[in-house]
């Protein structure tokens, strides 16, 4: 009987101890379903904001029947280089502008030089009192009408400053990040020889991985391409289309174009192949192999190792956030140091972080009030896109300092703010490449801090004459 009722009491105290074991895993259970399905939720609900905020990056019908804005070359304005990325090709270059199935405007580009650099020469190299080299990004390639960049102003104000001769050459590459600004400086100083270099960067910039520019024959049809590594010759399931070609693209053809307000069939031609180009970069919002929220937060772009073919699984962005963590550039960096290399790191503001004035900490971004947020809002809100900077490159830029031993030159400590009409220095509203006022912008700030820092070893002649 007492082992009955012993029984019967384990029996009575089991049943509340497996309903309390059940209760609790169903908690569980619940909790991460309820984790899930929110993370699910999110996903979906950032998928249809990217669609709705960038329509064009994504599989449509809109895709596929609204007439599209396109530039187009008559041929490459690029060619492969093994060490540096690519360089630019020196004569006339016709860029025409299609937008809503008519032509728009019509560009002639003859800015490159003999060297492969974008902007004009003035004077010798090898008979000048200072030689500057300039490694950036598009910001520092962009050009005027009449050939000028930001370093070539940056020359005429040094020479008048100075009352001396001075050369600065620009090795600016459009889609350039930190990386390749060191690779191309490692290339071309022991060639040039300068007495400072000078590696001008964007924020953008920091998180850049390096790209290459080929041109190749694809299918009877001649294609740039933007590929992962120094190959010239390009596999299209694993690159970016990067420029339309079309060799009868002509400034004649353009200006006949200009005011017709339909396309003939060269544009027609032309539209045809940028939407057959073009799939091979659109994204599909119903894709279950790809997380635009998780690629947002890891690789600061939700567009990241997203292309829908297999090949296409590379990023244009940084796989890490300490720039120790690529060889290339620790020993760069080591050989700029052991050669006594002059050089400084410059942070070339854009629009966004001019307007924003003292808000723009470039080396105080942990501490500011939206930091946080910072990766989810950072594709969201535009004046933030610029001047609060995701976690990635937060963590990279000290990366850089720590890397190299060096300052970060902040461009709005070496002028007066703020600045009225800011929105001047944007070649349009919505391109934050530098107009002419903005090249001037930048030269005259560039110019201050050489001179009030000391790195120009020559004095003013009217001081040097007293």
């Amino acid at each position: 009987m007492t082992t009955e009722r012993q029984a019967v009491e384990l029996n009575c105290e089991s049943t509340p101890r497996k309903a309390r074991l059940r209760n609790g895993m169903l908690n569980i259970l619940l909790v991460i379903l309820s984790i899930i399905f929110s993370l699910a939720g999110t996903e979906v609900a950032y998928r249809i904001y990217l669609q709705f905020r960038h329509p064009e990056r994504f599989i449509t019908r809109a895709n596929e029947t609204k007439p599209p804005t396109i530039g187009v070359y008559n041929r490459s304005l690029w060619e492969f280089d093994a060490a540096t990325g690519y360089r630019y090709v020196n004569g006339d270059i016709f860029l025409s502008h299609v937008d809503g199935g008519q032509v728009t405007s019509c560009q002639k580009i003859s800015a490159a030089n003999e060297y492969g650099n974008m902007g004009r020469i003035k004077g010798h190299w090898d008979t000048v009192d200072i030689k500057i080299a300039v490694f950036g990004d598009s910001f520092s390639a962009f050009v005027t009408q009449d050939n000028m960049t930001w370093p070539t102003f940056l020359q005429d104000f040094l020479e008048e400053r100075l009352g001396r001769s001075v050369y600065v050459v620009n090795f600016g590459r459009d889609g350039a990040g930190i990386l390749q600004m060191f690779d191309m400086a490692r290339t071309k100083i022991p060639e040039w020889k300068p007495d400072l270099a000078i590696i001008a960067f964007t924020t953008d910039d920091l998180a850049r991985a390096r790209v290459w520019r080929t041109v190749n024959m694809i299918d009877g049809e001649l294609r740039v391409l933007t590929v992962p590594e120094a190959t010239p010759t390009a596999n299209p399931l694993n690159s970016y289309e990067t420029f339309i070609l079309h060799p009868e693209a002509t400034l004649e053809w353009c200006n006949s174009m200009s005011y017709k307000g339909h396309l003939d069939r060269i544009g027609k031609e032309i539209i045809d192949k940028y939407r057959r180009f073009r799939r091979e970069d659109f994204f599909s919002i119903f894709t279950l192999s790809h997380s635009y929220l998780y690629a947002l937060v890891t690789e600061g772009t939700p567009f990241a190792s997203a292309k829908p073919k297999p090949g296409q699984r590379w990023s244009t962005r940084l796989m890490f956030d300490d720039y120790a963590h690529d060889a290339r550039m620790v020993e760069n960096v080591r050989w700029m140091k052991d050669n006594g290399i002059p050089y400084l790191l410059v942070h070339l503001p854009i629009y966004p972080e001019v307007q924003a004035t003292q808000k723009f900490m470039l080396e105080k971004q942990e501490h500011h009030p939206l930091a946080s947020l910072a990766d989810v809002i950072y594709p969201v809100i535009l004046v933030n896109k610029e001047f609060i900077m995701s976690r990635q490159q937060r963590r990279l830029l000290p990366s850089l300092t720590a890397l190299t031993g060096q300052e970060i030159y902040r461009l709005l400590d070496y002028v007066e703010m703020p600045i009225e009409q800011s929105e001047r220095m944007n070649v349009t509203p919505d391109n934050y490449h530098p107009s002419r006022w903005g090249m001037e912008f930048y030269a005259r700030a560039v110019t201050e801090l050489l001179l009030q820092n000391g790195h120009i070893k020559f004095q003013p002649k009217a001081a040097a004459d007293r």
